[in-house]
């Protein structure tokens, strides 16, 4: 089942790529194309972990369909490439970067004594601290406790981050300067990234990358032969972090290749678990129960609520391999049952297209740019 999955996916990225002739970046693309890496590499790991079965091979082909569907219903986007870069452009002074750049560094040092508390402080040096959060957070199954003002102030950082990352690619593509100062608030929050003790905030720094560098360079001939180079470049750049941050974790003793393939990987056949213990049906003890601990956060705030959400995923084991993630569909079924997540799904596809289709037929804003960057991963 996992090769006939992955013989689906790498057709439907062809077809939406060379038949359709749609952008690299659209979400339809990058949905078949993520699920044709990952069922390709659990196919590598067949004799390990075994295969998924029919009915978790139809749920989850019926849910890339759903979801192309949705972004079917969106509409086509409009052919032509409108370019308006400069009058769009976001523009912080240099003396207001280095006010910024002060406050991320208050904010990066307050993560640290907190994930050097959550650590229980034996371990020494940044790396070592981090390794030694991530293994208590497997036992503990939690995370760590930041404090209100220290999230809110985390959530910042991150918006800050891709707001320089635009500001950077902006003068680089636009008018060939290469800006430093404007990569200091990325390399804070890349040092919040691996505080954060997990790999997926590496991700959207590198997806982030690689999808702005893509729509700035639209109509740049010079710039747009490039993206081949940054997006290897980018995905090397996040595969020897994520092989460095296993390293530590595991003493230097752990086979770095077998990591990556298991974090790659892994999260179809726990997903294929969880269709084969519980069914298609919803299994959540009440609403949104794994999907809206925002929600319920809010609600307990201001005692109307006391239900207390699944912020994190039971832990399970794949061979000798400990996950937690069930692919993007994992928190819908348990949540919501088959039709309510394929229902879900469709508007996720149709909402991400029309916000696509809107921002690559127009003009590029700075400010919708960075916004979708922000919510499209």
């Amino acid at each position: 089942m996992l090769l006939i999955l992955f013989i689906i996916c790498v057709f439907m990225t062809y077809t939406n790529v060379y038949v359709k002739k749609k952008p690299l970046v659209s979400p339809r693309i990058i949905v078949w194309a993520v699920f044709g890496v990952t069922s390709y590499i659990a196919f590598l790991n067949n004799n390990e972990w075994g295969d998924i079965s029919i009915l978790t091979f139809c749920v989850i082909l019926l849910e890339l369909l759903v979801f192309s569907l949705g972004c079917g219903a969106a509409g086509v986007r409009n052919n032509v490439v409108a370019i308006g870069y400069e009058r769009s452009s976001i523009y912080i002074p240099k003396m207001s970067t280095i006010l910024i750049i002060a406050f991320l560094t208050v904010v990066t040092y307050i993560d640290y004594l907190e994930v050097a508390r959550f650590s229980g402080g034996g371990a020494v040096g940044l790396l070592n601290i981090v390794a030694q959060a991530r293994h208590n957070s497997y036992v503990d199954q939690t995370t760590i406790q930041h404090s209100f003002f220290v999230l809110q102030c985390l959530y910042f950082s991150k918006i800050i981050a891709y707001v320089y990352i635009f500001i950077f690619l902006h003068a680089w593509i636009m008018r060939k300067e290469v800006v430093l100062l404007n990569l200091i608030p990325v390399g804070i929050y890349f040092v919040q990234s691996i505080l954060s003790t997990g790999r997926t905030e590496f991700i959207y720094l590198s997806y982030t990358f690689v999808f702005m560098f893509y729509m700035l360079s639209r109509g740049n001939h010079t710039y747009r032969k490039k993206f081949r180079l940054v997006f290897l470049s980018t995905v090397g750049g996040f595969i020897f972090i994520f092989m460095l941050l296993g390293a530590v974790r595991s003493g230097g003793d752990g086979d770095m290749l077998k990591s990556l393939s298991e974090y790659a990987g892994c999260s179809i056949i726990a997903f294929n678990n969880i269709i084969e213990k519980n069914g298609i049906e919803s299994t959540s003890t009440f609403f949104g129960e794994q999907t809206l601990p925002l929600l319920y956060s809010i609600l307990r705030s201001v005692g109307l609520s006391n239900k207390a959400t699944m912020d994190v995923m039971p832990f399970v084991y794949i061979g000798d391999t400990i996950t937690n993630i069930f692919t993007a569909f994992g928190r819908y079924i348990h949540d919501y049952g088959i039709l309510g997540m394929s229902l879900i799904v469709f508007l996720i596809g149709f909402w991400y297209e029309k916000l696509f289709n809107k921002l690559i037929s127009s003009q590029i804003n700075g400010r919708n740019l960075v916004l979708y960057a922000f919510i499209s991963y």
